[in-house]
């Protein structure tokens, strides 16, 4: 009996490992597009992607591991509040980035994995490097601009080409909120700038910004929720498309004098990162120190040639 039991396990073992590789196989070969006459399986198209940015995007995830494997052994993770905050500015204050969010979703991932991997290897620079508590705050006073509080000028603003169709616009943000409706009402002849229309604009708490339409702005009226009052609209030109933008100013929130108690972690690291070794540096001896494994030769060194560029280039060049 035993020994049938025996038999009964091994042939189940085989028949499970023969499915599967007969699954991989018929996967291998199922159309991922085809055509009049052609077709291109599921493994054609991921070998050619393999093989022309297979090893770009592995030295990319081999950095990232490397470094936040390394941050969490040293304890020096960046915060998630840090990164978020970071994140945030940075889709509020640049359209592009803001409009890419909305049409790829997964580029807001990607950014928030460089954001915490960038911080992350600034961290593991500085972390055995000294500074005194006068040093940090002599830095802090020299820097002082770096770290006050901006105001804050929360827009609603559509782009037009056209002088009569930013006019449109302006006559429809005085009465609609929605800057995605009134771009389709006016069949695409004025476009919410980035996502949706919104934009945080950025001014010294302190004095007047060296943009002139941004000073203009902050002399609008800011929307009245109390009345219904939507804000102020007016047309600018702008001088980078030499079209217009259209502007409607919600709200403002003052800026003010940064406190350095609730700013010095960030003086600090700002300070020790003069003192500390190159970023380079670190990410080499992060490399040097790993115990790399692929599984095909030559891999390993692709992917080291992608990281680090400069340690092939020939004797000859160097010279």
């Amino acid at each position: 009996m035993k020994f049938f039991r025996v038999v009964i396990v091994v042939a189940l073992v085989v028949s499970v490992v023969g499915n599967w590789l007969l699954y991989q196989r018929a996967a291998g070969s199922r159309k991922r597009i085809s055509g009049d006459g052609w077709a291109v399986t599921r493994r054609e198209y991921y070998d050619w992607v393999d093989k022309r940015y297979g090893v770009e995007f592995l030295a990319e995830m081999v950095r990232h591991e490397l470094i936040m494997t390394a941050a969490r052994e040293a304890g020096v993770v960046p915060k998630k509040q840090e990164v978020d905050e970071i994140l945030k500015t940075q889709e509020e204050t640049n359209p592009q980035i803001s409009r890419s969010y909305r049409v790829q979703p997964w580029r807001r991932r990607d950014d928030r994995r460089k954001i915490e991997e960038n911080l992350a290897l600034v961290h593991l620079m500085i972390k055995d490097v000294k500074a005194s508590d006068d040093e940090v705050r002599a830095h802090f006073q020299k820097t002082l601009a770096n770290w006050n509080e901006p105001d804050k000028i929360y827009v609603k603003a559509m782009a037009a080409q056209k002088a009569d169709a930013a006019e449109r616009a302006k006559e429809m943000m005085r009465r609609v909120g929605d800057t995605i409706v009134i771009a389709q009402q006016l069949k695409g002849q004025a476009m919410p700038v980035g996502g949706d229309g919104s934009w945080t604009l950025r001014k010294p708490y302190d004095r007047p910004s060296s943009d002139p339409i941004i000073n203009q702005i902050t002399r609008m009226r800011p929307a009245d929720p109390k009345t219904g009052f939507l804000g102020e609209v007016r047309v600018f030109r702008d001088p980078k498309t030499r079209g217009f933008v259209v502007v409607r100013l919600e709200r403002i929130e003052k800026g003010h004098r940064a406190d350095f108690e609730k700013v010095k972690d960030k003086v600090a690291r700002d300070f020790k990162t003069s003192r500390a070794k190159p970023a380079k540096q670190v990410l080499r001896a992060l490399w040097d120190g790993a115990n790399i494994r692929t599984d095909e030769p030559g891999l390993r060194e692709d992917i080291e040639r992608r990281l680090f560029p400069e340690r092939f280039v020939p004797e000859a060049a160097k010279t």
